[in-house]
């Protein structure tokens, strides 16, 4: 404190380091639930691909069968014309 002619003169100062510590702290906190939520919706992403794979995979099977079975009923009615034709 300082005095000039009778004035009286004084400062006064704010100790923010507790806020400073306590903002990083935050933006620590904040940090780790980024990468906490990106992780997640990481593997979030890779079970729908994983799933969508797996539908494709099961599609692909049965129209395979669909296809097999295509085949063999169209040969049945190829002999049965080529039996009809004999016939004739």
């Amino acid at each position: 404190m300082q005095t000039d002619n009778g004035r009286l003169n004084f400062s006064a100062g704010i100790d923010n380091s507790q806020l400073r510590q306590d903002a990083n702290e935050s933006r620590g906190i904040l940090r780790a639930i980024t990468q906490s939520a990106k992780k997640e919706g990481e593997d979030i992403d890779n079970i729908f691909k994983n799933i969508g794979k797996t539908i494709v995979g099961v599609f692909t099977v049965q129209q395979a069968a669909n296809f097999a079975r295509q085949i063999v009923n169209v040969r049945g009615e190829i002999e049965s014309l080529q039996k009809s034709f004999e016939i004739l």
